[in-house]
């Protein structure tokens, strides 16, 4: 099991990532809409997340952006990019995201995605 911090300003998806999730036997242990509202809510955990899954697209402050960001908080912290663009999944990887998942997704991608980070985590 993982805790797992999401981050994503479509409440659809992060009504289904809670679901998800659930399913998974993970915890998630806060949500943000937002890139400022993450980074907010990132500075008082006590207790950094196991993985933060990542939106693009967001308005303020985009998921590259928060992921810098939280990267200069801690950076060791586990990401997962998650979005439909492509481009920006690389550009993520190449700034530092652990690795992405392009929507739209199945739970099983996203179950394997989670498993193979924490693996790789664990090797460290």
């Amino acid at each position: 099991m993982a805790t797992i911090f999401t981050v994503d300003d479509d409440m659809a998806m992060l009504d289904m990532y809670r679901e998800m999730l659930v399913m998974m036997n993970h915890e998630l242990v806060a949500e943000a809409i937002d890139g400022h509202q993450a980074i907010t809510i990132y500075k008082k955990f006590d207790k950094y997340p196991d993985i933060v899954l990542m939106d693009f697209r967001m308005p303020g402050k985009n998921g590259i952006d928060t992921m810098l960001d939280i990267r200069r908080i801690n950076p060791e912290q586990c990401l997962i990019f998650i979005t439909s663009d492509s481009d920006a999944a690389k550009e993520a990887r190449e700034l530092g995201a652990n690795t992405y998942v392009l929507k739209p997704f199945r739970l099983d991608t996203l179950s394997s995605t989670i498993n193979q980070v924490l693996a790789n985590t664990l090797k460290k």
